[in-house]
């Protein structure tokens, strides 16, 4: 059975945009009574913010009460380079083919310049009027590891070739075919044999970037009675879309408590692990909920009115989404290339090590802890401390969509896609302890980029 949940993470935020230029603009052409009418979708999409915007403190119905703002990128990880725009629409040729109900209208790739900025394109699809569409954006769909599950007539080298294969404009969607992509699911990589690192998810060399994705159901607009003599505003139809990313990331931060008589001070951190993450998460947010939502919700209702969407700009959160089951629990293991040294430090000095990037991860069993543990050395003495529990500013939710399932019942905690976790681990007295703070982030600035800090994440 799936499981449900209601979290608190950045989803996505507002400020420089995928968007319509000048440059490559679609003639409007008026359509006669024997011309399918067409209305022109102009389309921008939500990626970055220029600086870390504050946001009013939300409030959850676990009482958690924080003072989020959203993170800019710090690596070139992070940035942008394509970006995939597939418009789905009802399989209007034959009904019963396939069992489909979609084909593609409009299939796009756009590849984006150092900036982030739309190479030759300006997101604008002429479409047929008044009708529902399934848009589906992909960011960065090189770097997504595996294909979704393949019939036996079904082939692709990589996701591009998937994608284009069976998802190009006028190619009928089976039912089934679009289950099992609403449905993909990636994996953490397996450990390093030799270090015991868990590698970074997404990242094999400098070009790799964290994919983004979203899908929306909107309607296009009916156009004028009078079109023949309608301005050419009248054909146009503006839409504020966001994608979110695939990977959430965590930075471990040391220091020594005041007067700590620590035996560990004056020997080094060779290593952190955190355990009880989920091996896989699904590509595509699986019954996602946002706040602000996703779409406008009906009037006097808690329900949203799908295909209205919310034009509201602030950062959005998750509120509710769904993880793959089965699944199972892993330990993401990071072996720093250079120990830390324990010792005092000013606060302007304290060793920060990371960023590290894994999947979004639930618990399984409400009052379930995300732990960790510290891999520590002093002269001959080399040993992992006792695991910590992560306790003070941890994602917690409940479940919605099952409150009549006694495995959902109670509070779970939650790290997830697009989210930056920054634990501190301070030395005191004969062990350790652990401080979180949950920060929302996004990847990308498309103009100008921001970020000058171009390493590349430590495995």
């Amino acid at each position: 059975m799936k499981r449900f949940y209601q979290l608190l993470i950045s989803a996505v935020a507002f400020g420089s945009l995928f968007s319509a230029c000048s440059s490559n603009d679609i003639d409007i052409v008026v359509p006669d009574e024997k011309t399918p009418r067409k209305v022109i979708l102009d389309m921008t999409v939500q990626t970055g913010l220029e600086d870390q915007i504050p946001t009013s403190r939300i409030t959850q119905v676990s009482n958690d009460h924080r003072t989020e703002y959203v993170e800019a990128p710090d690596r070139q990880f992070e940035y942008v380079s394509t970006l995939r725009v597939i418009i789905l629409h009802p399989n209007s040729d034959d009904a019963t083919k396939e069992n489909a109900k979609y084909a593609v209208e409009e299939m796009r790739l756009v590849n984006t310049n150092d900036a982030g900025t739309p190479i030759s394109d300006n997101l604008r699809f002429s479409l047929l009027e008044n009708e529902w569409k399934h848009i589906i954006i992909i960011g960065n769909e090189a770097s997504i590891p595996s294909l979704p599950v393949l019939n036996k007539n079904e082939s692709a080298n990589s996701v591009s070739d998937f994608l284009n294969n069976y998802f190009g404009i006028g190619a009928v969607v089976s039912d089934d075919l679009f289950s099992r992509f609403e449905n993909w699911v990636i994996a953490l990589p397996g450990d390093d044999k030799d270090t015991g690192t868990t590698p970074n998810l997404f990242y094999v060399d400098e070009k790799s970037r964290i994919p983004l994705t979203e899908s929306f159901d909107i309607k296009t607009k009916a156009l004028p009675s009078n079109a023949s003599s309608s301005s050419q505003e009248d054909n146009v139809q503006k839409v504020n879309l966001f994608v979110s990313r695939l990977a959430a990331k965590i930075t471990y931060m040391f220091k020594i408590n005041e007067q700590s008589t620590s035996p560990w001070i004056d020997g080094e951190v060779l290593g952190v692990r955190l355990r009880y993450l989920d091996d896989k998460m699904y590509v595509f947010a699986n019954n996602v909920r946002y706040y602000p939502t996703k779409y406008m919700n009906i009037a006097g209702t808690n329900d949203p009115d799908v295909g209205n969407l919310n034009p509201s700009t602030r950062p959005r959160y998750v509120t509710g989404l769904s993880a793959p089951s089965p699944n199972t629990y892993r330990v993401y293991t990071s072996m720093f290339d250079k120990p830390v040294k324990i010792q005092h430090y000013d606060n302007d000095s304290i060793p920060v090590v990371g960023p590290f990037y894994f999947t979004e991860s639930m618990a399984m069993k409400s009052g379930q802890h995300f732990e960790i543990s510290v891999r520590v050395r002093k002269g001959d003495n080399e040993r992992w401390l006792d695991y910590k529990p992560m306790t003070s500013n941890v994602l917690s939710f409940i479940p919605t969509y099952n409150p009549d399932d006694v495995s959902t019942v109670g509070y779970f905690n939650a790290i997830a896609r697009s989210s930056h976790t920054k634990v501190t681990i301070s030395f005191g007295g004969s062990d350790f302890s652990i401080n979180e703070t949950v920060v929302p982030y996004i990847g990308v600035d498309l103009d100008p980029v921001f970020g000058t800090n171009t390493q590349t994440p430590q495995n």
